[in-house]
């Protein structure tokens, strides 16, 4: 991986671990991510004035891949919302960001194992050992029922979203720089692609959201009384999410980009321990150093 794109990575982290952060605070719901992304798709469309010719050619080659994020995208966001709603966030946070690392390591070892090296599979290894201890009260407390919860449950589905959401866009970035559609730099690839995922995404959560009378309630009560929530969030979404696609740009294997980007775990974490004045028992505290030494291991690797 680049050094450009380790920075890239870095500053989304941070980036990232914010708007979740307001997010949590929020009594987050789908109306609330549907007001945010609509935010997003405001600042993103200027990035596609300039490629309007070539729109069609765009949308004719990346449709399928376009559709699979955006659906991924929608299933994220609720499931976001309902794992924030049932329990904390320095629980619920550090679950939703790691499981894609053994999804991803999967798909990749079946065709394309030889790219991860053994480094990188130990760090996603211990990764995925301190999210099996974060739920724990004490050492001793290991029980199914932290599994299954609504909390694990729904942070699990968001993660299976997370990764179905970027191989496809990973896939839709490498099509883009091939310059079969036209010659696009890093940056104009990155830039137009997050401006269609915008409009995707942005078109299945509002047909989600609207179809329901409660959730479209919710939905204009917020459009009008609660832009202060909304707005920041869109824009941290966005502008987090844009760094990752141009980090994918520069980066040959999407699962480094996947893994690497759990560097905001940690963050996510204290955020959620030192401002939301959540608990830190010692399994989560052990837990989260095992993911510290994990993602090092991930980053050298």
């Amino acid at each position: 991986m680049q050094p450009i794109a380790l920075l890239l990575i870095l500053v989304s982290a941070v980036i990232h671990v914010g708007w979740n952060t307001l997010g949590k605070r929020s009594q987050p719901s789908g109306a609330l991510f549907l007001a945010a992304n609509l935010v997003g798709c405001l600042c993103l469309l200027p990035g596609l004035a300039y490629h309007i010719p070539k729109i069609p050619a765009f949308l004719a080659e990346l449709w399928p891949l376009l559709a699979v994020s955006g659906c991924a995208t929608v299933i994220y966001y609720r499931s976001l919302a309902a794992a924030y709603n049932s329990g904390d966030l320095s629980l619920a946070y550090p679950l939703s960001r790691s499981s894609p690392l053994f999804i991803v390591t999967v798909m990749f070892l079946l065709g394309r194992g030889s790219e991860i090296s053994p480094a990188c599979l130990a760090g996603i290894v211990l990764v995925l050992a301190g999210c099996i201890l974060l739920p724990m009260r004490h050492m001793t407390d290991l029980k199914g029922s932290h599994y299954l919860s609504r909390v694990f449950l729904a942070a699990l589905l968001a993660a299976l979203a997370t990764t179905a959401y970027s191989i496809a866009d990973e896939q839709a970035l490498r099509l883009l720089v091939s310059g079969r559609s036209g010659p696009l730099s890093n940056l104009e690839a990155s830039l137009v692609y997050a401006a269609l995922w915008a409009l995707s995404s942005s078109g299945l959560q509002a047909a989600v959201v609207l179809a329901r009378k409660p959730e479209r309630t919710v939905f204009l009560e917020l459009i009008r009384r609660r832009s202060r929530i909304y707005i920041p969030l869109g824009l941290g979404i966005n502008l987090g999410y844009v760094l990752i696609l141009a980090a994918m740009t520069w980066s040959h294997n999407v699962s480094y980009v996947v893994a690497f980007r759990q560097v905001s775990i940690p963050l996510g974490a204290l955020l959620g321990i030192f401002w939301l004045k959540e608990p830190l028992p010692l399994p989560k505290a052990l837990g989260l150093l095992i993911l510290l030494f994990g993602l090092t291991l991930v980053a050298v690797g």
